[in-house]
């Protein structure tokens, strides 16, 4: 199961970053060949496979807009933001909240996406979080990000 979870995921991970890419470049002039514009891919990006993906790790409703400016809501409407910047493979930006804060109030989160020999490390920034809701933030970010990621795919990493 190891070596099958661990192909799976990057599998899905991939499907993920080719319709990230396919949205964030849409409607991007393209280059031309000798004067003649490419036409962009007419293929359509896997956006229910990534709301799958999501539903399956939170085991709630999602509902994800995977784009700069896109909107998202997670776990069955308790968290909810909007991508602020999506650069493939190496990080998103994203305003984020859960429902029990104050009205508009938005954390700032980058999750930075490190290539090494054996894998991918992942740094998490959060600024903006309420004061007194740092502790169950960081406990919500185990549980139904990484503690999901890792129970439902299957892969067998150090997240800390």
């Amino acid at each position: 199961m190891k070596n099958d979870g661990a192909k799976k995921i990057r599998e899905a991970l991939l499907n993920y970053i080719e319709a990230l890419k396919l949205e964030f470049t849409q409607g991007m002039i393209l280059p031309s060949v000798n004067g003649v514009q490419k036409e962009p891919s007419q293929s359509k990006p896997k956006v229910e496979l990534q709301v799958k993906l999501i539903q399956a790790f939170t085991h709630a409703p999602a509902v994800v807009e995977a784009t700069k400016g896109g909107k998202f809501q997670l776990l069955d409407g308790n968290v909810n933001g909007e991508f602020l910047e999506l650069v493939s493979e190496q990080r998103i930006a994203m305003k984020w909240r859960y429902k029990a804060w104050p009205t508009e109030h938005y954390a700032t989160i980058k999750l930075i996406f490190c290539s090494k020999n054996d894998g991918t490390e992942l740094h998490v920034e959060c600024k903006g979080v309420p004061v007194g809701e740092e502790d169950q933030t960081k406990s919500g970010w185990q549980r139904y990000y990484f503690d999901g990621i890792k129970q439902t795919f299957g892969y067998n990493v150090r997240l800390f």
